[in-house]
């Protein structure tokens, strides 16, 4: 396993337990789920949800525009994404 993804498995795993001290925004929460979304899955190839809630369309729709980013670029991406938003958003 390369060294970039045992640390995306590492971010990902603790960003499961980071408890943040504000909550982050939804364009935040949005861009970490797409980002994690491309690096653990590829592009989007599911349809888009058209009898979902916003919440769903909104996720696709980040997800959607990470079409064509590699998985490793991705993976790179989601953990600078995350240390930034721990720094904004702090730790409780």
């Amino acid at each position: 396993m390369s060294a970039l993804k045992t640390e995306f498995i590492k971010k990902s795993t603790a960003m499961r337990q980071w408890v943040p001290m504000n909550p982050p925004s939804n364009r935040d929460r949005l861009e970490l789920y797409a980002l994690h979304k491309q690096a653990a899955a590829g592009d989007c190839e599911v349809e888009k949800p058209n009898n979902k809630g916003a919440a769903e369309k909104a996720k696709w729709t980040a997800w959607k525009t990470k079409a064509g980013l590699s998985q490793a670029e991705a993976m790179s991406r989601y953990i600078t994404e995350c240390d930034r938003q721990i720094r904004v958003y702090g730790s409780k």
